[in-house]
């Protein structure tokens, strides 16, 4: 921490200013997250509704795993084994919504909504505050994973079969694609983002902030990965956004907070996708085909 405030120190900024890029980030972090695991889903033609509870059960398996002594306790091995332990438990989160998808034929909006909601009434928020890192090394461990998500999504094969079947399952199925298994695949790397992100805000020591029942972060990443356009990009400016304007109303007690979830309800109206069924609101098959390049 004392090293990001040199750093903020250095550019000539004022200590008010600072303070504020500093409180953004720490905002944003969830956001960028959330919104991210979200997106994962979206292009698979799924929605994650629990986001906010997979993250927050990041933080949880963070925060137990570096309990462990003597090794995990500190330095550059309780970083590594906070990670790795939210980067997991999330991703198991995110695998056992598409296993029930798959197998059992539970929507995963109801899966994942409800398993957000048994992390929070049967294991609550972390209380353990570790800021092993400073806020700038959560923003660059942030940013490393919003181009792997980039490359995954338009670099590889893996990414075009996931547009394939989110823009049409019928198409993919002629094709061969496995689109069951793709589509569990991308909840569990969705889920494991999110729990990827539950470890670094236990790192930056900003886990306090996620005191809120874990829908409030579910609504506000699904207006974070809409308005992003489920655009790595796009979700780096939206999560900026909203953490900006949370920020922003944490200075208004009472009703700051209030109207920031207004604004981001109706970012989130503003963003639903279009009908895809007949008329005006049907994208043409050209269209389409240009949303898989």
């Amino acid at each position: 921490p004392e090293a990001w405030d040199a750093w903020l120190g250095a550019l000539g900024l004022p200590q008010k200013v600072s303070l504020f890029i500093q409180a953004v980030v720490l905002r944003s972090l969830p956001l960028l997250f959330s919104g991210l695991a979200v997106a994962l889903s979206l292009r698979a033609g799924l929605w994650n509704l629990g986001s906010g509870g997979q993250l927050i059960l990041g933080a949880l398996a963070g925060a137990w795993a570096m309990r462990w002594p003597p090794f995990f306790s500190d330095g550059i091995g309780a970083v590594c084994t906070a990670l790795t332990a939210g980067f997991l438990a999330g991703g198991l989160a995110g695998f056992l919504a598409g296993w029930l998808r798959g197998r059992r034929r539970i929507p995963e909006v109801l899966s994942t909504a409800l398993c957000s909601l048994i992390v929070w009434m049967a294991l609550g928020v972390p209380t353990f505050q570790s800021g092993k890192i400073a806020p700038g090394v959560g923003l660059g461990i942030a940013c490393v994973v919003l181009l792997a998500v980039y490359v995954l999504l338009f670099q590889t094969l893996f990414g075009l079969e996931l547009r394939t079947a989110e823009l049409s399952p019928k198409v993919a199925y002629f094709l061969g694609i496995p689109v069951g298994s793709r589509q569990t695949l991308a909840l569990a790397m969705g889920g494991a983002v999110a729990g990827l992100g539950g470890g670094v805000i236990l790192l930056a020591g900003s886990a306090h902030q996620l005191t809120d029942a874990p829908v409030v972060l579910d609504c506000f990443a699904v207006a974070v990965a809409l308005a992003g356009m489920s655009h790595p990009v796009g979700i780096l400016f939206s999560s900026t956004f909203l953490g900006a304007l949370w920020v922003a109303g944490d200075g208004f007690p009472g009703t700051g907070t209030g109207l920031v979830i207004l604004l981001a309800g109706l970012l989130l109206l503003l963003s639903c996708p279009r009908r895809r069924g007949g008329g005006a609101s049907n994208p043409s098959s050209a269209g389409r085909a240009r949303a898989l390049f």
